[in-house]
């Protein structure tokens, strides 16, 4: 009965890596066309949400020593055209250190002002820097599930 369920599963993951690695071949085609930021930012917004299967993604500008979140593709707005100190959110903290953040719960991690989404949807998310070297945005992705 394991190994029968464990062969599902194996091939349950493989049709999600087979079907995700498509949509990453479609979304480098429709970036080789894109011809400015908008463009990009809505490729990238929403190939973000559906390849992870995330109920919100957002793409964030660093605005100097501000975050600036440009665009978002959620199931309820959340932050579009808002501005934060880069030292006041997630995203800042992914552009400053250079590294993504993945965060199960939110309620749970410091670096997370836990006021500021208490009237979302959010519980668990991940943001990843925009470029390693001097970061000029971030890619969120939010789920309404924690782990």
């Amino acid at each position: 009965m394991a190994d029968k369920r464990n062969a599902e599963d194996d091939r349950t993951q493989s049709l999600w890596y087979a079907h995700a690695m498509e949509q990453l071949v479609e979304v480098v085609q429709k970036l080789s066309l894109a011809r400015n930021l908008e463009e990009i930012m809505e490729i990238v917004r929403h190939a973000a949400r559906s390849i992870t299967g995330a109920d919100g993604a957002t793409f964030v500008l660093r605005d100097g020593d501000k975050c600036f979140y440009a665009e978002e593709d959620a199931i309820s707005p959340l932050w579009k055209g808002q501005r934060f100190p880069m030292s006041a959110c997630i995203s800042g903290w992914a552009m400053l250190n250079r590294q993504a953040a993945v965060i199960e719960n939110i309620y749970a991690d410091s670096r997370i002002p836990a006021d500021a989404y208490r009237p979302t949807f959010v519980k668990s998310l991940a943001m990843v820097p925009i470029r390693t070297i001097e970061p000029v945005g971030a890619i969120g992705t939010y789920w309404v599930r924690g782990n």
